[in-house]
């Protein structure tokens, strides 16, 4: 595994796929390389997309997970800590490693722990209709869009997608723009607040209101130089065909 990680750390890549490294390594060994690799990894500066059936790895080293079900369906993707406190299905909780699952249903519009009349909400969200969808996805990619030509970075690219399961709802969008400053982080969902000069740019507002209005959840990475991604996360009550 040494040797084959030399090999191709020497042509200096910039991206690496890294498909169960670690497998066939005995205990103690497998603990030592992964943290080498992370190690490595930092000092390179290459960007190693590592597959794993181990979340212990994957939440060891990683600065983002994206966990996939049995059918290659992308569940969730976030950073460790956002996935370890707020799995969106059965699925990921499971892989989280994480036991104490209580198991609920609906009834009359009100959710209940299952088979109990101990009733944990008096209403379930609405499924996330199309109107909704069309509201985040326009002011996400304008805001990219926006952002980009205003930064002159040699690579300009936006990454946007949709992703469905019987169970949640997942829209990511990434930019290689110039990244949010801290000091508006703080206060960037807030009604009139803009980084895109006097009555520009303030989407992300309208976006937070359909996010909290159908119960959702809505995270930023973002870093200076090197861009920003939103990834917003619905949980459904029935299953939809979506495309991303």
């Amino acid at each position: 595994q040494r040797v084959a990680l030399a090999r191709a750390l020497v042509a200096e890549p910039k991206i690496m796929l890294l498909d169960e490294p670690l497998t066939n390594l005995d205990a103690n060994l497998r603990e030592e390389m992964r943290f080498e690799i992370r190690a490595l990894q930092r000092r390179k500066g290459a960007t190693v997309l590592y597959v794993t059936h181990d979340q212990e790895i994957a939440l060891a080293i990683s600065d983002r997970l994206a966990v996939l079900d049995q059918h290659g369906n992308i569940c969730q993707i976030g950073t460790p800590v956002e996935l370890f406190e707020h799995p969106v299905n059965a699925f990921v909780f499971r892989f989280m490693g994480v036991a104490n699952m209580l198991p609920v249903e609906g009834r009359d519009g009100k959710l209940y722990v299952k088979g109990t009349d101990a009733k944990l909400a008096d209403e379930i969200k609405e499924p996330l209709p199309a109107d909704a969808v069309i509201t985040i996805t326009g002011n996400l990619l304008e805001n990219a869009i926006e952002e980009l030509s205003s930064h002159d970075h040699p690579v300009r690219e936006i990454h946007f997608g949709i992703y469905c399961t019987g169970d949640c709802n997942l829209i990511t969008c990434e930019d290689t723009g110039g990244g949010i400053p801290k000091e508006l982080l703080e206060h960037i969902y807030d009604k009139g607040v803009t980084s895109k000069g006097e009555n520009r740019g303030t989407g992300l507002y309208l976006i937070r209101q359909v996010t909290d209005q159908y119960g959702g959840d809505i995270s930023i990475e973002t870093e200076a130089g090197e861009g920003t991604c939103f990834t917003i996360t619905f949980t459904r009550k029935e299953h939809q065909e979506c495309t991303e």
